[in-house]
């Protein structure tokens, strides 16, 4: 029944059920009260008497919910993954974020909704990727309060220091392993959002007043960190995501609203902390796993969410729980960089991998967030310096210990990058809404040369 009822009343609705969940029962009850009166004879009109017109039933759209057929008989049964069929109606979408660029598990410009479906006569929350063309979901995740491992927010390691793409950072959602299955796409959903193209659209949807920017003062154009527009909008997604059931951390500076500020923002190196006593919540630093570039992040646990190390942003993404880190080591100390080993249990098993050519400069922050989280250093173990030895000679053989990827994954990585642009993709009109996402384009590195794949 909530499906029938306007946007902006299921939002309510659903943040008083989301507080008082007991007060679902009243609501329902309420609801049904209402349909009996409507099934009423009307009594007649009096003169003089204001008439109140009953506004017609809306039907909730019938979306064809299919589970996606589980092809191991070995996987579990209560996958999140489902099959939406039909383009999603207007009326059922809580909240949108309009054609912006995916990095994973696809690359291509699409937009992100969270809507509803009717599930056993209640309503569902649902998070699609969705074409902005047609409307039609291609990945659709149900059971968000159970199924979500980490939601954030994230600065992107060279837009942080730079105010004019302060603005361009990377939404990011895990989902737990034992509600996916082997056969399903592992990667987490990973976006890049444009805060500023947001106020745009919020604007125009009338969410935002017009005249927004001019009842704040004008920002310092060396400022890095969000204004008050773009704290107001990252509360907002904050709001609508835990309206779905989503804890959203936001690891993005809000020194107004949330008191998360810049303890470290070079162009290859960034930790953010909410904490007076200035330990961080989170740390990103370039790194290579092989002859990979990327980033390691370190997340510390909240409430809502565990500890975590995960390299990133080209596939395959990997997340490593702290609680199943083994013991850390440091190897290939110079003046300049030095190596990070982690040694992880893996189904009962040991298992080291190794991440490259960090910069010594933030060895200090990340040793401190080691020692933070009780992770053993074994850097004076030889048996792993020779573990190490011999995980390189079997990767130099073509064993490598990521998962295998397929020719155009490879040709998608080569062009892929952590690294923002410029603003420009984000672009709600004029852009090629089929064309593959490169986040190299406009950059200067070598990489740029490499054409983009069209989609087929």
């Amino acid at each position: 029944w909530l499906s029938t009822l306007p946007p902006d009343l299921q939002a309510d609705i659903m943040a008083i059920i989301s507080s008082y969940p007991q007060s679902q029962t009243v609501f329902a009850k309420l609801y049904n009260h209402l349909l009996n009166e409507e099934s009423l004879p009307k009594r007649p009109k009096t003169n003089g008497s204001t008439s109140i017109s009953t506004p017609q039933q809306i039907q909730p759209p019938q979306h064809q919910v299919v589970q996606n057929q589980i092809q191991n008989q070995n996987e579990p049964s209560n996958s999140v993954l489902i099959t939406l069929k039909d383009p999603i109606v207007e009326e059922t979408i809580i909240f949108e974020i309009i054609q912006t660029s995916f990095i994973s598990p696809i690359r291509k410009k699409m937009s992100l909704i969270f809507h509803l479906i009717e599930r056993n006569g209640q309503p569902l929350p649902v998070l699609s990727i969705v074409h902005p063309t047609t409307r039609v979901p291609e990945i659709s995740v149900i059971d968000l309060t159970e199924c979500v491992k980490l939601c954030a927010f994230i600065p992107i390691v060279g837009n942080s220091s730079n105010p004019s793409k302060k603005s361009i950072a990377l939404l990011c959602f895990w989902i737990k392993d034992e509600y996916i299955g082997s056969s399903a796409v592992k990667d987490p959903i990973v976006l890049q959002v444009n805060l500023d193209m947001v106020k745009k659209q919020m604007i125009s949807q009338g969410k935002l007043p017009p005249d927004i920017e001019h009842q704040f003062e004008k920002e310092s154009p060396t400022n890095v960190n969000m204004n008050p527009i773009q704290e107001r909008i990252i509360d907002y997604f904050q709001r609508q995501f835990k309206l779905c059931g989503v804890n959203l951390m936001n690891y993005l500076p809000c020194p107004t609203l949330s008191n998360i500020k810049y303890t470290l923002n070079r162009d290859s190196a960034v930790a953010v902390s909410s904490s007076n006593s200035g330990n961080n919540n989170l740390i990103i630093v370039e790194c290579h796993r092989g002859a990979k570039e990327g980033v390691l992040l370190f997340v510390t646990g909240t409430e809502h969410s565990r500890s975590y190390i995960i390299h990133g942003f080209k596939k395959p993404i990997l997340m490593f729980d702290v609680a199943k880190i083994m013991y850390t080591s440091y190897n290939n100390i110079t003046r300049l960089t030095f190596n990070l080993l982690l040694t992880v249990a893996d189904n009962n098993e040991e298992k080291t991998l190794e991440f490259s050519m960090i910069d010594h400069a933030f060895f200090q922050v990340i040793d401190d967030f080691i020692k933070s989280q009780n992770i053993n250093d074994n850097s004076f173990d030889d048996t792993l310096r020779e573990k190490t030895k011999e995980t390189k000679d079997e990767e130099g053989e073509g064993g490598a210990e990521e998962e295998p990827l397929n020719e155009s994954e490879d040709e998608e990585d080569d062009d892929a990058s952590y690294n923002g642009g410029d603003g420009d993709n984000y672009s709600a009109s004029g852009s090629d809404v089929d064309e593959e996402f490169d986040s190299d384009a406009g950059s200067k590195s070598d990489d740029s040369d490499v054409s983009e794949e069209e989609e087929e």
